[in-house]
């Protein structure tokens, strides 16, 4: 599997959505800057082909991506093809990534609490199962308001479009993690997903180890081990530097204090939350603020 990560630039546009369902499918598509399509194939296996002859197989039931970045031709035949798709039209950035990347953004992207680009990673096809089914009824929503008449159907397309690029990040860091995490299943993989999601839902509290294995209902050992063979981390350190993240988001973007802060995330001591802040961060938070402000 291709991954290409993109930075958008722009809220992106339906430039078309709809079902085409035929007995010959074959077309050629033109090179066309900002466009991309997310399709879902129903039915009729499929090849997409660029001029330099490197070629994507589509078997569905699947969701492929095409990146209008290069001139390709769509080709099937089966007796019978069907698809759903979306023509995307936006400015971005888009970059080669490899599954050993897509699996260190994922890390990273979860970790960070301050977002100045909005990133997506799409993969250049994988097969649409139960576990990934809300993709395919996205991409379904989206041809469904695109063809109303409602005046607010750009606004709720876009809105689905980012939800859109969203699940399909998650498939694709998904994907990544399972064929890195040698002996791992997705079933382990989620567990850890579970802890740093009730992380993130109780930030504002201290949390232990305990209450978090307490509520997935496995062992903190078990927890620990796991969490840190998918992360590379400690569970510990990753509440630690979310936390701080968080702290350094605030005192970065608001006016809030270092206590006020603090409070904010569950640490109360103002003067351990400022050791804490050098500790990790390298520099002082008034040192950090003074950079925010200068940038």
């Amino acid at each position: 599997m291709k991954y290409s990560k993109i930075l958008i630039k722009q809220l992106p546009r339906v430039m078309f959505a709809h079902g085409y369902k035929t007995q010959r499918y074959d077309f050629f598509f033109a090179p066309a800057a900002g466009m991309l399509e997310i399709t879902y194939f129903e039915q009729g296996s499929a090849v997409r082909t660029y001029a330099d002859g490197e070629k994507c197989f589509i078997e569905p039931p699947c969701v492929a991506v095409s990146f209008y970045d290069r001139a390709f031709s769509m080709k099937s035949d089966a007796p019978l093809h069907s698809h759903y798709t979306v023509g995307i039209n936006f400015e971005y950035e888009k970059h080669p990534i490899t599954k050993e990347e897509v699996v260190s953004c994922s890390r990273g992207a979860v970790e960070r609490t301050e977002k100045a680009n909005l990133m997506a990673i799409l993969p250049d096809c994988f097969v649409i199962n139960q576990n990934n089914a809300e993709i395919k009824n996205l991409i379904m929503r989206i041809i469904s308001a695109h063809s109303s008449h409602d005046s607010t159907k750009n606004l709720r397309c876009a809105g689905m479009l980012l939800d859109l690029l969203a699940e399909i990040t998650e498939q694709s860091e998904r994907e990544a993690i399972s064929e890195s995490c040698e002996g791992l299943s997705p079933g382990k993989i989620m567990y850890v997903r579970r802890a740093m999601q009730y992380i993130t839902d109780n930030l504002s509290r201290k949390i232990t180890i305990r209450e978090i294995a307490g509520a997935l209902n496995i062992s903190e050992s078990y927890l620990c081990n796991l969490f840190r063979s998918v992360t590379g981390q400690t569970i510990g350190g990753y509440i630690t530097k979310v936390k701080l993240d968080k702290v350094a988001e605030m005192v970065a973007t608001s006016r809030a204090t270092l206590r006020e802060a603090g409070e904010s995330v569950g640490i109360y001591d103002e003067n351990y939350l400022s050791r804490l802040f050098k500790k990790h961060k390298g520099i002082t938070v008034r040192e950090f603020r003074e950079i925010k402000v200068r940038k």
